[in-house]
Order: structure tokens, then C-alpha cells, then sequence
């Protein structure tokens, strides 16, 4: 599938299991440059750790990007 998303800064919050990590997998293999946000490290995957319920985690990973043209909110949760 070609989405037109080479060289796009493109932020995966959730991104490091489930839906969230393959969406970001999916994007980095149409080009995109991805980096994801999430409580755990993903490996392999540009990744920030934080809080998505803590607004100054949030502010500080946005930040970290001179543009961003795509956000994915994939944050779900969990059993535990």
C-alpha cells in the first residue's frame, strides 16, 4: 500500500505493542519518520518514554519535533 508518507514526521503515541507498534511499523516501511511515545521503550523504534495522562510528558516529546505531520493516538488499556 503506497500512503504518501515519505519523509513525513509522523508521532505514534502507544507505540510500543499492539495496534500502536504495527501502525508505527507500518509507517516506517512507507518512509515515514516515526517516533513513537509510550510507558515502555519499543525496540528497535525511536521511542520516548512518558505518560500519556501527564501533560507535561505529552508537551515535552511534541517539543522534540520542528514539525509533525501526522499524529496517532493508539493508547489503550490494559489488563494489568
Amino acid at each position: 500500500m503506497h500512503l504518501g508518507l515519505e519523509g513525513q514526521n509522523i508521532a505514534v503515541l502507544g507505540s510500543s505493542q499492539g495496534i500502536g507498534r504495527a501502525i508505527a511499523e507500518g509507517f516506517v516501511a512507507e518512509g515515514g519518520r516515526v517516533r513513537g511515545f509510550d510507558r515502555t521503550p519499543g525496540d528497535g523504534l525511536d521511542t520516548t518514554v512518558g505518560d500519556v495522562t501527564a501533560f507535561a510528558d505529552v508537551k515535552a516529546f511534541a517539543d522534540t519535533f520542528a514539525a509533525i505531520d501526522l499524529v496517532i493516538f493508539s493508547v489503550g488499556a490494559g489488563s494489568g
